[in-house]
């Protein structure tokens, strides 16, 4: 099972400081970032760039997101070692089934794209050099972040696209990070819900 990292605000700051550091050396100046909130909101609000970026929030949850906003409470009283087993249960079960989500069922995932693609409209920039950052707290899957980046593509053909997250939990996904802090290990926020 992968070892679990609990960041507390100021070590989450200094690692959103370090991504936007990275994405700087990288040489990638973003003129739009897209966050996918909640956790993505959080880090994009710790990254430093040189100059303002406009900066556009899309909402997708997996399923369980709301189920487990529920439990918060019961979780946060569980000792660190279940949290941590629990953790590490969830990324295992995720990683079993994550093959099995929107490959059969190519309209919803149509829709999806739509869905976040909709939530763009909100941003005046040009198609004519783009150059978007995919923001996140954590890639798992990977399919979340390949779904806004379609949905980025759709909207702006021509842009350069990249993302950035603190940590990527798995070496291979749906779509990789360019920009990455953390990598193969599980990551308590301190907005978690096993956060006491």
């Amino acid at each position: 099972m992968k070892s679990v990292v609990t960041l507390n605000k100021v070590e989450f700051e200094n690692h959103c400081a370090l991504l936007a550091a990275k994405v700087i050396e990288g040489g990638f100046s973003p003129n739009l970032i897209v966050d996918i909130a909640r956790g993505g909101s959080y880090v994009v609000e710790n990254m430093r760039f040189p100059s303002p970026v406009a900066r556009i929030s899309v909402r997708r949850q997996r399923a369980g997101t709301p189920q487990k906003a529920m439990a918060a409470k019961a979780i946060a009283m569980l000792p660190v070692s279940v949290n941590n087993f629990l953790r590490a249960a969830e990324d295992w079960a995720l990683s079993m089934i994550s093959n099995l989500r929107f490959t059969s069922d190519d309209r919803h995932r149509s829709i999806e794209v739509d869905r976040i693609r909709e939530q763009l409209t909100v941003c005046n920039a040009t198609e004519k050099s783009m150059f978007v950052l995919i923001v996140d707290d954590a890639l798992d899957s990977g399919k979340t972040v390949e779904l806004v980046r379609e949905a980025v593509l759709k909207k702006y053909p021509s842009a350069s696209v990249k993302v950035a997250v603190i940590v990527a939990t798995r070496a291979e996904t749906a779509h990789m990070a360019e920009f990455q802090s953390l990598t193969n290990v599980l990551v308590r926020f301190p907005w978690s819900s096993d956060v006491s």
